[in-house]
């Protein structure tokens, strides 16, 4: 396993690559980040290595055509990853004697606090919160420094996502290299929408059944945030077979 050293280099190529990555995913960044490209314009803005949690955190917004709601993504830097913390549980045993509609509109209140740079994120809070917002579409992008994420919170996730809310895991040391840049990596494009997957489809008389397969846990459908039955459209060029163009549908290997 590489180690890595936490300094302005490591933390400038999160930042970088968590830049390329939502704007393959179609989001629109904000010109203050896009002009952060150099190692030592990240060191004049972002300074402390204490406070880089802090920093990295922020918000994207997009407007969803399928459902014709504004839609935010929040990418949460976190030191460790729960369910609920202890104050949370005992808040339960409480719960008779505290007014429901108060308790309600402390959760949308204190969903996280983004200045916390020790900040340590609970999903209980996060789902609450995602469910008394109505007026537009809450997703989160949660990267967090532990490598070790216990069973119940992947299940915890897994149901979240179910309930067509969206909640995507990253380990921090994951977000270091873009894999889509390397000089040997072919080029790819998601058709995610449903008019244009039917429409390659009809056009080309195939059966999704019958493409290839990527796997929906791999490296890349994580970057593209890539669902299942979406297809991607992968250009290989190499000196010795020209250029190839092949087909996968993505899905559960």
């Amino acid at each position: 396993m590489l180690l890595f050293l936490k300094n302005h280099l490591y933390y400038f190529r999160i930042y970088t690559v968590v830049n390329e990555m939502l704007t393959d995913r179609g989001y629109k960044i904000s010109n203050d980040r896009i002009n952060i490209i150099t190692i030592k314009g990240f060191k004049l803005k972002y300074p402390d290595l204490n406070k880089m949690n802090q920093y990295l955190s922020f918000c994207v917004h997009n407007f969803d055509y399928d459902s014709n709601k504004q839609q935010t993504l929040k990418i949460v830097f976190c030191k460790n990853i729960s369910i609920a913390t202890k104050k949370n549980k005992n808040k339960r045993k409480k719960k008779k004697s505290r007014n429901k509609d108060q308790e309600e509109s402390d959760i949308i209140k204190n969903e996280f606090d983004f200045n916390d740079y020790n900040l340590n994120v609970t999903l209980n809070r996060i789902y609450h919160f995602m469910v008394n917002v109505e007026n537009e579409i809450q997703k989160y992008i949660i990267v967090t420094e532990s490598k070790k994420i216990s069973k119940t919170i992947l299940k915890a996730i897994s149901s979240m996502n179910s309930k067509k809310r969206y909640v995507q895991l990253f380990w921090e040391q994951k977000l270091v290299y873009n894999p889509t840049k390397h000089e040997l990596s072919p080029k790819y494009y998601l058709m995610k929408e449903k008019d244009e997957i039917n429409k390659f489809l009809k056009r080309n008389r195939l059966k999704i059944i019958n493409l290839p397969q990527q796997n929906i846990k791999g490296v890349i459908s994580q970057y593209y945030d890539a669902k299942n039955n979406n297809i991607f459209k992968i250009t290989s060029v190499s000196e010795t077979a020209g250029k190839r163009i092949f087909y996968r549908r993505v899905c559960y290997l």
